[in-house]
């Protein structure tokens, strides 16, 4: 590389922070130079060009991680093969945060902790603090808030921060989105107000956006739309802007005008959204506007829109809940412990090896002066010194045994997913397997292309029902598999239960149509102190249920009572009803025990009604049936009464 390039490219890695912050322009700058620096036949590569590399890829990160996942990987090659420390640490990181934009949760956090070891060898302690604060991000994803705030404790009370306001800018800003988490939005709003001041002297636009950002979604959170509208709005005007920080202001957006009952304001803040996110390739953001789409369009009655978009959500849903990615997040997390505890004895070791010398040096000192006084005085003085120690290592090594037990009942909860794992797949192996072979063999006709066109009408009829109830099946087995696997925690709150219902009508409704089944909803005013999300799996499932065992031209009444404790829901169909027997083993297991045909010789493996048992338990709840085979079949939900006083001691 000529003299005047290798000027150039020191300039541009000095100038860096500062032209990041007007985007576009200093990516331009950024590349032109790599493209001269490539065009020049002297071109050499140097630690410049590590620089240069590692400094692309974080200009591209907000706008293109694939572009920004590039650089880093070369940035990372090039430092491996100059043996240059600095640069393969900067590319690891580079290339964490690629993954975390593109919600690659396991993948970043492995590159998260290789990038820390290498910031810690090479005694860059800001850099580690900076690491730290892209591990608490990982933790945040995963809902493991303790182990994030854990990290971020770190960075405030590093003394590298004094002189980062960035990076005590940061962690004021990911302190405000744990305690958003949390569902602590005063402590939230405190620490993002810190972030916004210290972004706004310090000329952090892009943090200051972000922030801004936030305080809309927190303010979402408690249903204060107009502040919510206010904010989305401001980070959207601001002079910085950024793909990622688009999608998250339109998804808001969309969300507050569907709650205003905005409906085309929200389609259209939502199709913005989901452009940015698919152009990142940002999996939890196109989940998280997939889901207002499907429900903004399912409020104006627009069941097929509602459809497409609810299946899309729930395709991005399940490739974010796989269980290899959790499994792999959490050996990484115990790796980090692991890692910490190693350190911490070889400090213990260190410290003996001081102590050690400072005993000869006092006793050498001892023996210089009066001998036999002195010594007297040295022996008093160190049994002394020894108790303490012992007493100081003693500690050390109770809390070195408290972590070990702790790395031991994590081995045990791995161990326990593992086994649910392996039970969730021979489940569906076993109920699948048949239905699967069935559609097979039923396109295998298909495609030979031998029956009539009123032939091909009944067998994708035929098709239909088996593709709902496979999918259906699908989301009993993930909902148990979740349940089992994270261990059943219940998130009290005040559901307003007939909304729930008519989110889920949404879609049944389409069902219902299709089937020919009428179906009555007697929508009044009825809360219950319970977990939203276990409401909305108890009545996807027996108003499936209902629908699946009711005949064309039957109808499905749900309506609401009272008692003095509970809410009661009703849902009650006039199809095939049950007998006694089937009814004692509802709830209790699954298979040909208790699954049955529906009128449309739909199929079923019970696992719903197992669900349905477990999550109206957790939730202090109970369930009644009546059914008459022939007749029909009532099931009564009764579910908490809300109240304030109430809801505090579940939580409790």
């Amino acid at each position: 590389m000529n003299l005047k390039a290798g000027f150039l490219l020191i300039v541009i890695f000095c100038a860096f922070d500062r032209l990041s912050a007007n985007g576009h322009d200093g990516l331009d700058s950024l590349l032109s130079v790599w493209r001269k620096a490539q065009a020049n036949r002297e071109y050499v590569h140097d630690t410049n060009t590590t620089h240069l590399l590692n400094n692309i890829s974080r200009s591209y990160l907000y706008d293109n991680p694939d572009s920004a996942q590039y650089f880093a990987r070369s940035a990372y090659k090039l430092a491996v093969d100059q043996g240059l420390k600095s640069g393969k640490a900067w590319a690891l990181n580079n290339l964490g945060s690629s993954y975390y934009v593109k919600g690659s949760y396991d993948k970043a956090l492995e590159a998260y902790l290789k990038s820390l070891k290498s910031f810690e060898e090479i005694g860059n302690y800001n850099r580690v603090l900076w690491a730290n604060n892209n591990l608490g991000l990982i933790y945040i994803a995963q809902g493991q808030y303790d182990a994030a705030i854990r990290e971020y404790q770190k960075i405030v009370q590093g003394k590298a921060v004094k002189t980062d306001s960035l990076l005590l800018a940061t962690g004021y800003f990911n302190l405000g989105l744990v305690f958003d988490h949390k569902n602590d939005s005063k402590r939230a709003v405190n620490y993002l107000e810190e972030c916004i001041d210290i972004s706004q002297r310090n000329g952090f636009d892009r943090m200051e956006v972000m922030a801004t950002n936030l305080l809309g979604e927190i303010y979402l959170h408690a249903n204060d739309y107009n502040m919510a509208k206010e904010h989305y709005s401001r980070a959207l005007n601001a002079s910085y802007e950024d793909n990622w920080e688009n999608c998250f202001a339109h998804a808001g957006l969309a969300n507050v005008n569907y709650q205003l009952g905005l409906y085309d304001k929200a389609i259209s803040h939502g199709l913005k959204s989901l452009e940015y996110a698919k152009k990142m390739k940002a999996k939890w953001d196109a989940q998280k506007v997939l889901k207002v789409l499907s429900e903004t369009y399912a409020a104006q009655n627009d069941y097929e829109q509602a459809y497409k978009y609810h299946i899309l959500f729930k395709q991005y849903s399940d490739s974010l809940k796989s269980v290899d990615s959790e499994k792999r997040i959490n050996e990484l997390y115990l790796q980090q412990k692991e890692d910490e505890n190693l350190q911490l004895l070889k400090e213990n070791e260190v410290n003996k090896q001081v102590i050690k010398s400072n005993k000869l040096l006092n006793f050498f000192v001892g023996f210089v002066a009066l001998f036999m006084i002195v010594l007297a005085y040295l022996i008093f003085r160190s049994n002394r010194l020894k108790s303490k120690l012992n007493e100081e290592l003693r500690k050390k090594n109770v809390n070195i045994d408290l972590q070990r037990r702790q790395i031991s009942d994590q081995n045990e909860i791995l161990e326990k997913i593992i086994s649910d794992k392996d039970k969730l797949l021979s489940i569906i192996g076993h109920d699948l397997r048949s239905p699967l072979a069935s559609i097979m063999s039923t396109l295998e006709v298909v495609r030979m292309g031998v029956l009539t066109a009123e032939q091909q009408e009944d067998v994708f009829k035929g098709l239909h029902n088996k593709v709902i109830m496979v999918s259906h099946m699908m989301d009993n087995l993930l909902s148990w598999a979740v349940s089992q696997q994270m261990g059943m925690v219940v998130d009290f709150d005040k559901v307003n239960v007939p909304a729930t219902v008519d989110q889920v009508l949404a879609v049944a409704n389409f069902l219902a149509k299709d089937k020919g089944v009428i179906i009555e909803h007697k929508a009044e005013s009825v809360y219950a102190n319970a977990d939203v999300n276990h409401v909305r799996v108890i009545v996807q499932n027996i108003i499936g249920n209902a629908i699946k065992f009711t005949y064309k031209g039957g109808k499905v009444r749900i309506f609401y009572s009272f008692s003095e404790d509970y809410i009661i829901i009703h849902v009650k169909d006039s199809g095939l009803g049950m007998s006694k027997t089937k009814l004692d083993r509802l709830f209790n297991q699954v298979g040909k025990g208790v699954s049955a045909m529906g009128t449309n010789n739909e199929k079923g493996t019970g696992m719903g009604l197992m669900l349905v048992g477990q999550f109206i338990r957790e939730n202090y709840g109970r369930v009644e049936i009546e059914s008459e085979e022939g007749k029909g079949t009532e099931f009564k939900v009764y579910l908490k009464k809300y109240s304030k006083k109430g809801l505090e001691v579940e939580s409790n």
